[in-house]
């Protein structure tokens, strides 16, 4: 708008008539500013105005680790692909790493630091620059280790892979602590822990699903959350493709999406799937396809495990069972893989093992096994993940005095733990809270200082990815775009820090450490190979996005000798009483909420859950027959109540589920991260602090419930909910149909 005084305006409204006057020079007032498009003389080398620009890279929203191409156009990144030439998902790519420019371009991306100027937990904050955070945390720590309290400094992060835990590991044995650790709602800590009792291996094993006959989940939803969803899917492609076809059965309390696309389908009571999966290791024996030396020592372990147990805690039919023993003998390879879901009530871990024996005996002997060791790494990593006993020992610790400082790398336990943890009291209590973060959540809210770093589309990083065959591969995840904001890798902050504490770690950034790091990498793989120089290597590496090597076939997995008496069933433990709390309660992960960051990004949100149609929100599940019995219909409300907590949710009839069960799906109800994820309740403040037997991973997965009606409704958003001709009676009220046979 031009600049007018009182005094021109008046004497502008007198110089005409009044309507033509007023009109003219209102149209001057309200008309934008002139601005002229000059074109760039020198463009950035990257930049050809018209011509999009193509990056290789690693996708940073789940430890999948699946390769991506990114188009960019005039600097902006507009759309992501997966690269085909990736040996982890051969140019797949799931709906999660499509909405990766979700977060890139946020609203509510942290865009500088940020210091607390409000109380904890108001989200209250005020920017800041670099130089003022690094000074002040820097001067904390050295403080803190020039009194000798350094040691009682806590680093919580996501997991990290590549070189960066690396890095992160160094710092915090220089600064002089052992607290670093790792925190994931979903992770598959307890099956690693089973591995490390059974083979002595810390390390997931690779499930060679193309290559099976017979595939068995208990409770897997590998297709939708398993720990690398779009390479599974692929493999399960190629498992339903050959001749003869593969054959899928599917074992669980509630129907997955996975469990729909199964040959057979068996509804087993929930906790029951240690009992079936030793009872199958039973006939492996009993039928003579397990003739080993410890062949005696299998069978007085098994020989408890009888098909009238299996039968009465699973619910299933003997002839059921009987049927499905006769497939694991018939067919051959056979691949059982355990479910997140089973593995996390009171007796998972007897189910993680028992599922590992019925791989182990079935493929020992044939030479056929689908489940193999894993390729070794590239590069190395440590299983920092913790569980109960950390978070509980870190609460007796703050309320003592003794965590001087507690850092958050991108993790959010205040909404994933059990309130009877106590961590909001760890927040309030710890001197020093300071968060690494892309958006706020519910834990750094509680932050004295929020350090902003760049989403994966705009930063350096690596990672070692199982690839299913016999190539290790390693993959650089580049900048794509130039850094939106004011943000900073976490790798180039922690260097900060310990230049401020006066003891340089001797890399001016992150890139120039990572690119030492890929150094070792290249004269260790590639010693005698004088026509390919570093900087070659290196370039290769950036324009492909991956690097493969090939290794020697890995040696058999080999089963512990004082393992095998660890093959047992503990019936399922749950708290509260049945004749208070009537119903099972099943939390499962969702696809659309499985990370920490799913339920911020909008196209998520938007994709209906496979199996209910659901945008947008979360639900309970109840049988369409036990909902008439209470006189429910679908979209009431109903209070949720066990025995650690209650929320409120709109119920919807699930015909795939027990009437005396309940399910909910896990991520969604949060009171942070952003304008997308405000929407339904958190199931975790429903479950309490028991654990897994056996270790100290929570047992999440399993409760008992009531629920009662609120008498209230909400029409949860949902596709397919109406008709989409929306009574426009397009077709004269009748469906227009067009034989095959014309199309």
């Amino acid at each position: 708008m031009p600049d007018l005084d009182r005094r021109t305006f008046l004497s502008l409204l007198g110089a005409g008539t009044a309507g033509a006057g007023v009109g003219f020079w209102f149209n001057q007032m309200i008309r934008p500013p002139v601005e002229h498009l000059i074109p760039q003389v020198v463009a950035p080398e990257d930049i050809s105005p018209g011509t999009p620009v193509f990056y290789n890279s690693v996708c940073g929203l789940c430890s999948a680790g699946c390769g991506i191409t990114v188009k960019t156009r005039e600097g902006r990144a507009k759309k992501i692909e997966g690269n085909p030439g990736h040996p982890v998902n051969q140019g797949g790519l799931c709906a999660t790493g499509q909405a990766g420019l979700n977060l890139l371009y946020h609203p509510d991306r942290v865009r500088s630091p940020l210091k607390r100027v409000g109380d904890r937990g108001n989200a209250e904050f005020m920017p800041a620059s670099w130089a003022e955070v690094i000074a002040f945390i820097g001067h904390s720590f050295q403080t803190l280790k020039g009194e000798g309290r350094s040691g009682q400094i806590h680093f919580c992060s996501r997991p990290v892979q590549g070189h960066l835990d690396s890095l992160l590991a160094d710092y915090f044995k220089q600064l002089g602590t052992s607290h670093y650790v790792f925190h994931q709602r979903h992770s598959s800590r307890l099956q690693q822990l089973a591995m490390q009792q059974c083979f002595q291996q810390a390390a997931m094993p690779f499930y060679d699903i193309a290559h099976c006959d017979l595939l068995l989940s208990f409770g897997a939803d590998f297709l939708h959350s398993g720990s690398s969803p779009v390479m599974m899917a692929r493999q399960y492609g190629e498992f339903r493709r050959k001749t003869p076809r593969g054959h899928f059965i599917q074992l669980e309390a509630r129907m997955s999406a996975t469990g729909a696309n199964a040959d057979q389908w068996l509804a087993a009571r929930p906790g029951s799937e240690a009992a079936i999966a030793l009872y199958l290791a039973q006939q492996l024996l009993a039928r003579g396809r397990y003739q080993a030396a410890d062949r005696e020592a299998w069978q007085n372990a098994l020989q408890p495990h009888s098909l009238a147990k299996a039968a009465e805690v699973s619910g299933l039919a003997e002839s059921q069972l009987q049927a499905l023993a006769d497939a694991v003998i018939s067919r051959a390879p056979l691949l059982a893989l355990c479910g997140e879901t089973p593995s996390h009530t009171s007796n998972g871990f007897d189910t993680a093992i028992a599922v590992l024996a019925l791989n182990y005996l079935a493929g020992a002997q044939t030479g056929q096994a689908a489940m193999r060791a894993s390729t070794p790494s590239l590069i190395p990593s440590v299983n920092r993940q913790v569980g109960k006993e950390y978070w509980q020992q870190l609460r007796q610790d703050a309320k003592d005095k003794r965590v001087a400082a507690l850092l958050l790398h991108e993790c959010n336990p205040l909404f994933d733990l059990p309130a009877a943890l106590e961590f909001e009291a760890v927040l309030n209590e710890v001197p020093l809270v300071v968060a690494f973060s892309n958006i706020i959540d519910e834990s750094n809210a509680y932050a004295d200082w929020i350090l902003p770093v760049p989403s994966y589309l705009e930063r350096w990083d690596d990672i070692a990815a199982e690839t299913g065959g016999d190539v290790a591969a390693a993959s650089v995840g580049q900048p794509t775009v130039v850094p939106l904001y004011d943000t900073r890798h976490c790798g180039d902050i922690v260097l900060s820090l310990a230049a401020a504490q006066g003891e340089p770690m001797g890399h001016d950034s992150y890139r120039l450490y990572l690119q030492q790091r890929w150094q070792t990498i290249h004269q260790q793989l590639l010693p005698n190979d004088l026509l390919v120089d570093f900087d070659t290597f290196w370039q290769t590496t950036l324009t492909s996005g991956v690097f493969g090597k090939n290794q020697s076939e890995t040696p058999p997995l080999q089963w512990r000798a004082d393992a095998i008496e660890k093959l047992q069933f503990h019936p399922i433990h749950l708290p509260g009483e049945a004749s208070e709390f009537p119903f099972l309660l099943q939390l499962y992960p969702q696809y659309h909420a499985n990370h920490d960051l799913d339920p911020s990004l909008p196209w998520l949100q938007e994709l209906p859950d496979p199996m209910t149609g659901v945008v947008y929100h979360n639900w309970l599940e109840i049988h369409p027959k036990t909902a008439q019995e209470k006189g429910l219909r679908d979209g009431d409300i109903v209070r949720v109540l066990t025995a650690n907590g209650e929320l409120e949710l709109p119920i919807y009839p699930y015909p795939g589920i027990a009437p005396d069960m309940l399910a909910i799906p896990v991520g969604r109800g949060h009171s942070q991260l952003g304008r997308y994820s405000k929407r339904g309740a958190n199931p975790m403040q429903l479950i309490g602090v028991e654990t897994v037997q056996g270790c100290d991973e929570l047992a999440w997965s399993l409760l008992r419930a009531q629920i009662t009606p609120t008498g209230r409704r909400l029409r949860v958003p949902r596709v397919g909910e109406h008709e989409r001709s929306l009574g426009r009676n397009l077709f004269g009220g009748q469906a227009k149909t067009i034989p095959i046979k014309e199309l």
